[in-house]
């Protein structure tokens, strides 16, 4: 798409611009033009470096030119030279010019160059100034105004129950909710429990509260590396006779209890409870990524099953039913019977459905296998899209990032330790508070926060911008409560101690202390800390010295 015009016409996006001071004239009678040359650098995943970027827009900022330039563009792709031309008749006045390119498909790509250069027919002076990229925030696009003059910590709402579990959702039109844009879901699926193939408009980050199981993220174009031959006896006319089948799939990995699975958007997914105990997964999804380009409503798309709200109501068909039966049949290539079977038009079972044996899929490494294949030191090209990591486990205590005898740890999982997280924009932290240890008070600097409450209970204090306790009150086990963005925030166990994860809305999630070591008081002279609040200099000394040399997890004092 190409568009010319003034610049306050172009949408919101990522872009760039181009000042130009020129004056081109044609040469044999022929039409003026200027060539611009962009080269987009092509994204981290490799799976978009021919991805045909369709809505770009252009625009000239004129300030000689009576009429707009005649502007054409060639196919525009990640790792390519896209040219842009501007024509005029028989001259081409560029003085002071300005050419914005808008990106607005895929905003992640990122134009490292646009020059400028006379076509052959075209002779005249040209100069252009450096060019400049403005990335936009993806949060910063179509933002409403939120006040959250006041938090609730929050439960599920809405029940559905399945043939083999059950999905829990948290109020999805809840203000907290909507103004962080994540949409929640606690989900419980019972031994020998297949939760059925689905894919989501967003992003998500899935914490394993409890069980174990396998699964697998069905990546496009990677290969089906997972590979078993079975064999069958059947009775013929010559006696019995054996035959061999071949199986082949996409790569099944294990879960347990303390993994942080990341699935991106629209990502066919599956799992399976091959435990003892229920499965019961924590999903958080990011409903204002770019991803999900539609809204800012959360989709899921089920391939198999439906979603029902009772037992004798289906209130969400899998994509396969809405096709025609006679179309579906000849795209996948079988009789109009067996299509109307995976149309499942009278299944009641839900989206979480029993299976009567054991699942029969090539299993993964057992877990201590798994395990030590994890620990090994990665070489750097295994990195790559069809083999890229979606799984880490924050639970382990040798995993802890801080960590105290007496007070406690903490986990944090980005994208440094785990690469997918940049693409999906989301990270997560694992607290655990012993009995009234403080987890010191901190904001959030560039990420919400999703925080849910997985054992024990404590006291939760969260400040806005105006100084006033939006929510000074308790999270027990199974409450969720939502931190915003730069909201100051203190956390302190009871007796039973507090155990928390935290789902961020940043890959790389950034924490600012208050007190403590590097934090922001201790990073400020005495002076300043007298006269800012009005104490004397060992007064001051104290304030930035009595925790300077704790890390985050605060034990109680005797005043305390």
């Amino acid at each position: 798409m190409v568009r010319h015009g003034d610049l306050g016409h172009l949408e919101e996006g990522p872009h760039l611009t181009h000042t130009c001071d020129a004056t081109a004239r044609a040469l044999h009678g022929l039409k003026a033009k200027i060539n611009f040359l962009l080269y987009l650098t092509p994204p981290t995943l490799p799976f978009f470096s021919s991805t045909t970027v369709a809505d770009v827009g252009f625009s000239f900022h004129h300030h000689h030119n009576p009429g707009s330039p005649q502007l054409s563009v060639s196919p525009f792709k990640a790792g390519k030279l896209c040219i842009l031309t501007a024509m005029g008749e028989e001259e081409l006045d560029l003085r002071r010019e300005t050419v914005v390119v808008t990106m607005r498909q895929w905003p992640e790509l990122a134009i490292s160059s646009l020059v400028s250069k006379m076509s052959p027919s075209t002779h005249g002076d040209l100069h252009c100034l450096p060019t400049f990229f403005f990335p936009l925030s993806p949060t910063s696009l179509s933002q409403r105004e939120c006040r959250l003059d006041r938090l609730n910590a929050l439960q599920p709402t809405r029940r559905v129950e399945s043939e083999a579990g059950v999905t829990e959702y948290f109020d999805e039109k809840d203000d907290q909710l909507q103004c962080a844009g994540v949409s929640v879901r606690r989900r419980t699926i019972e031994p020998n429990g297949l939760l059925l193939p689905s894919y989501s408009s967003s992003p998500r980050l899935v914490y394993i509260l409890q069980g174990r199981g396998i699964g697998a993220s069905i990546m496009p174009g990677c290969p089906t590396t997972f590979q078993s031959v079975r064999r069958s006896q059947q009775e013929g006319e010559e006696g019995s006779q054996r035959q061999r089948f071949r199986d082949d799939h996409q790569k099944v990995h294990r879960f347990r209890a303390g993994d942080v699975l990341a699935i991106p958007a629209g990502i066919a997914n599956w799992c399976y409870n091959d435990g003892d105990t229920p499965v019961v997964t924590l999903t958080v999804f990011d409903t204002r990524s770019n991803a999900n380009q539609l809204d800012q409503n959360q989709r899921e798309f089920q391939l198999a099953g439906s979603q029902r709200e009772s037992q004798q109501e289906n209130t969400g068909k899998n994509v396969l039913r809405g096709f025609r039966a006679d179309s579906l049949a000849a795209a996948i290539g079988v009789d109009r019977e067996l299509a109307r079977k995976l149309q499942l038009e009278d299944d009641r079972r839900g989206e979480i459905v029993r299976v009567e044996r054991s699942l029969q899929v090539l299993r993964p490494p057992s877990e201590e296998e798994e395990q030590e294949r994890q620990e090994s030191d990665p070489n750097g090209l295994e990195e790559t899209y069809c083999s890229m990591k979606i799984r880490e486990n924050i639970e382990r205590p040798s995993a802890a990032d801080v960590y105290t005898p007496r007070g406690g740890r903490m986990t944090t999982l980005n994208c440094h330790k785990l690469p997918i997280l940049r693409f999906i924009q989301m990270s997560a932290t694992r607290v655990v508070l012993y009995r009234k240890t403080i987890l010191a008070p901190h904001w959030n600097i560039n990420a919400h926060s999703v925080t849910y409450c997985t054992g024990g209970r404590g006291r939760v204090q969260v400040v806005d911008d105006e100084g006033k306790a939006v929510f000074d009150g308790e999270l027990r086990r199974g409450q969720l409560l939502v931190i915003p963005q730069n909201f100051a925030v203190i956390k302190q166990a009871r007796e039973e101690g507090l155990e928390l994860i935290s789902i961020k809305t940043n890959s790389a999630a950034m924490v600012s202390t208050v007190v403590g070591k590097a934090s922001a008081i201790k990073g400020m002279p005495e002076d300043v800390l007298m006269h800012s609040y009005n104490i004397s200099r060992d007064e001051a000394r104290s304030v930035k010295y009595r925790r300077g040399d704790e890390m985050a997890l605060f034990t109680p004092t005797s005043e305390a």
